[in-house]
């Protein structure tokens, strides 16, 4: 587990972004769902969505954001409760990509290992982390676009059982909307941007196309190896797959030449 210095922290990561705060509908809601944590399917969903890091170039070199944050959850939602009194929520690291980080300003605690643990509060808890990739790591891939990181809740206070593992996707390229959550921007089918849809942008599209359920996967360098560039242009129906749906949509966009 790293420690930064307090300075190095709030100059170099607390204010990296230029969001404020994330209101409460972009938070992970934690909750109980019988003698376990959870988290709410009212707040923000983990793997739903690509999380936009933002750019950083201080102290530290790479990108950043403090979303998404951590929210306790207020009132039942399907079959999450509200957490008791008593509980200590922590979020536990299963795995991170190389590079990317963890780290509670306040503390100047950083997480980048599995096992790895950071207190998130008791039952009314509300936090934000920094999420950080570091382009100086010696395990950072430049040919990525999207960091995964997956955790748990685990409880230290009355025993609760831990929740299931969940996914964040950090990308370092920007999203569609630009926003978090990223505003409803319709994709477009320009994947070359040069305003109009033909047969330069049929061929990303064969190369971003992996099918329903399934992440595109670009392995043309003359194109893309990113799977964010393929989710901006050609995911239509915001399923973050690109499948027949997304092909039909495509031709309807379709200019020629």
């Amino acid at each position: 587990m790293r420690h930064l210095s307090l300075a190095l922290a709030a100059v170099s990561l607390g204010t990296s972004a230029s969001v404020a705060l994330a209101q409460h509908n972009t938070d992970v809601w934690p909750g109980v769902t019988g003698t376990n944590l959870a988290w709410s399917p009212a707040g923000f969903q983990p793997a739903s969505l690509y999380n936009p890091l933002f750019p950083v170039d201080t102290f530290l070199h790479g990108w950043s954001n403090n979303n998404p944050g951590f929210n306790y959850e207020q009132f039942p939602a399907g079959d999450v409760l509200p957490m008791p009194q008593g509980v200590q929520v922590w979020l536990e690291v299963i795995s991170l990509d190389p590079a990317l980080l963890v780290a509670d300003v306040p503390s100047g605690i950083v997480l980048d290992s599995p096992g790895q643990r950071m207190l998130l509060g008791g039952a009314t808890l509300h936090v934000h982390l920094t999420w950080f990739v570091d382009k100086t790591d010696p395990g950072f891939n430049p040919d990525l676009c999207v960091f995964k990181g997956t955790f748990r809740f685990v409880d230290t206070g009355i025993g609760l059982g831990p929740s299931p593992p969940f996914t964040f996707l950090f990308a370092t390229v920007p999203v569609r909307g630009g926003e978090f959550p990223p505003t409803n921007s319709p994709a477009s089918g320009d994947f070359d941007e040069d305003s109009d849809v033909n047969k330069k942008d049929y061929k990303a599209f064969r190369s971003c196309m992996e099918g329903p359920g399934a992440r595109s996967a670009p392995n043309d360098s003359s194109i893309t190896t990113c799977e964010v560039d393929c989710f901006n242009a050609f995911d239509f129906d915001d399923s973050m797959s690109i499948d027949l749906f997304d092909f039909a949509e495509l031709q309807i966009h379709f200019t020629g030449g």
